[in-house]
């Protein structure tokens, strides 16, 4: 059991950085961004790159409960990174070049499973974000399940029949957890493949 934990870890890490880490890069260049919009999954990091000027990147209308930004983009300072925690739409400014039409968005949605292997095994979770608990919904009767962050570093592992059954879901208890990305991945004890959910504690 402790080589399959040490599988989840390294298979997850491996997820985390290269799927779950991209990094999108948002240049600087005269009075514009480019490019001005784009599609990314939350938990990917925004980067902004000066390459002349003085400027700034700075939020304006973002979903609920995001982090706001205002970052110079100047010589001093050429590039900010933004780690985008919650889904939605989100626009910022150049706020001394607003009035130019200095601006951009990008759209942030929710990753799936990963390694979904066959439609007709069930796992899913909910509510996704959670505030201080989740849901399960398994087809395996039996299994472990191994929370992570979203680097692939195990918090807590623990078998599915330990958890209290509340309306046909097993309820896993997020109240001691920190506001973030955590991976959940169930290891089905009747077979070895697995499957992984990404889910946010806010």
């Amino acid at each position: 059991m402790r080589t399959i934990q040490l599988l989840s870890v390294v298979i997850l890490l491996n997820i985390s950085l290269n799927s779950y880490a991209t990094t999108h890069i948002i240049k600087q260049t005269g009075f514009s961004f480019s490019p001005s919009s784009l599609t990314v999954t939350v938990g990917d990091v925004i980067r902004w790159e000066w390459t002349g000027g003085e400027h700034t990147t700075t939020s304006k209308v973002i979903p609920n409960d995001a982090a706001a930004w205002d970052s110079p983009l100047t010589a001093a300072n050429n590039s900010f990174e933004y780690t985008v925690t919650v889904a939605g739409v989100y626009n910022y400014v150049c706020t001394p070049h607003e009035s130019m039409g200095m601006k951009g968005s990008f759209t942030a949605t929710i990753a799936s499973a990963i390694n979904e292997n066959t439609s007709s095994f069930i796992f899913n979770i909910h509510p996704n974000p959670a505030s201080s608990f989740i849901n399960i919904a398994s087809s395996a009767l039996d299994g472990e399940l191994v929370l992570s962050d979203i680097l692939g570093k195990t918090i807590r592992t623990i078998r599915l029949i330990e958890l209290p059954v509340i309306m046909d879901s097993y309820q896993l208890d997020l109240s001691d957890f920190k506001n973030g990305i955590y991976i959940l991945t169930l290891v089905p004890a009747d077979t070895k493949r697995q499957i992984s959910l990404k889910f946010i504690k806010k």
